[in-house]
C-alpha cells in the first residue's frame, strides 16, 4: 500500500509545485502591468472660496460670543446618558452624499444656524408633545411600561426644547432683525419631522399614512403644529419686537398671523374628512392589521 501512494504523492506535489510557480508568475506580469499603468497621483482640486455657511462674518460673530454664554445656560441641562449604545450607531453615515441630499432637501436650513435653531426648537417641543400624547394612550390602554417609555422620551425631548430655545432667546436679543427674518423663511418652508424619511420596503406612502394616523388618534395634529408655532412667539416675543428693518416687519406680521391662519385650514380639512369614505391601511410593523387613516 506504502509503494501504491508513494508515486500518487510525488505526483500531487509536482503539481502543486507547478502551480504555485504559474501563480507566481502570472502575479509578477499582473503586477509589472499594474505598475507600468499606474496613473500619477494628483491632489483633488481646491475649490476658490467655497462658502461653508450663508452668513456674513459680522454675523456669525454673534455665535461665537455665545460660548461662554452657553457653557452656563445650556449644558446644565443636558442629562448624562448611562447606556454604552451611541446614536451614531444607529443613523446613516452624514458624510454620504444620500444623508447629505435628504437633510439639505427637506430640512432646508440653508447651512444658517439662525434657521437651524428655530427648526430644532419646534421640531423637539411638536415631539415631546406627541411622545406625550402616546405616553398618554398607552397608559389608558394599560401599557404602563410603554407609558413610562414614552414619558421618558417625553422628558427629553423638554430638556432639549429648552436648549434649543434658550439660544434663540439669545438670538432675539442680540440681533432680532435676523432672527425674526430666519423665523419667518423657516415657516415658509415648513417644519417637516425627520420621520418623513420613514419606509418599510412595501409603502410608498407610509409617512402619510402614519401621519394621517397620529391626527386621528390626536397624537400630533395640525393643531398641535399650530400651537407650537403660537408658543413660540409669545416666548420670543415676537408682537412686540420694534426697530426692524422693512423685511423685518413683514418677517413679524407673517409669523404673527400664522397660527390662526392654520386653525382655519383645520377646521376646513376636519369637515372634509368626516365626509370622506373611511379607507384602510396595513401597517406592517402592527402585525399587518389594517389601520383606519
Amino acid at each position: 500500500m506504502a509503494m501504491i501512494g508513494f508515486p500518487t504523492t510525488c505526483v500531487s506535489q509536482k503539481i502543486l509545485c507547478s502551480s504555485l510557480q504559474s501563480k507566481t508568475s502570472r502575479s509578477n506580469i499582473s503586477s509589472s502591468m499594474s505598475s507600468s499603468h499606474k496613473k500619477p497621483f494628483r491632489p483633488a482640486h481646491e475649490v476658490e472660496g467655497q462658502v461653508t455657511h450663508s452668513m456674513p462674518p459680522h454675523k456669525m460673530e454673534i455665535f461665537k460670543s455665545l460660548e461662554n454664554w452657553a457653557e452656563k445656560n445650556l449644558l446644565t441641562l443636558l442629562k448624562p446618558v448611562e447606556n454604552s449604545w451611541q446614536p451614531q450607531d444607529f443613523l446613516p453615515d452624514p458624510s454620504s452624499c444620500e444623508f447629505y441630499e435628504q437633510t439639505k432637501e427637506h430640512v432646508k436650513t440653508e447651512n444658517s444656524p439662525f434657521m437651524g435653531l428655530i427648526y430644532t426648537s419646534f421640531q423637539e417641543r411638536a415631539t415631546f408633545i406627541s411622545h406625550s400624547n402616546t405616553a398618554r394612550h398607552a397608559r389608558r390602554h394599560g401599557d404602563l411600561k410603554l407609558a413610562q417609555i414614552c414619558g421618558t422620551i417625553a422628558a427629553g425631548e423638554k430638556r432639549h426644547e429648552a436648549a434649543y430655545t434658550n439660544v434663540v432667546d439669545k438670538l432675539f436679543e442680540l440681533d432680532p432683525d435676523a432672527a425674526v427674518i430666519a423665523f419667518a423663511d423657516m415657516m415658509r418652508k415648513k417644519i417637516v419631522m425627520p420621520a418623513h424619511l420613514m419606509f418599510d420596503g412595501r409603502d410608498p406612502a407610509l409617512f402619510n399614512h402614519f401621519s394621517a394616523v397620529a391626527q386621528r388618534l390626536g397624537v400630533y395634529s395640525a393643531t398641535d403644529y399650530a400651537d407650537v408655532l403660537e408658543f413660540l412667539v409669545g416666548r420670543w416675543k415676537v408682537e412686540g419686537l420694534a426697530g426692524l428693518s422693512e423685511d423685518g416687519n413683514k418677517a413679524r406680521d407673517f409669523v404673527c398671523c400664522l397660527a390662526p391662519r392654520y386653525r382655519k385650514l383645520e377646521e376646513r380639512a376636519r369637515g372634509r374628512r368626516e365626509t370622506r369614505e373611511k379607507r384602510t391601511v396595513r401597517f406592517s410593523w402592527v402585525f399587518d392589521r389594517e389601520v383606519q387613516v
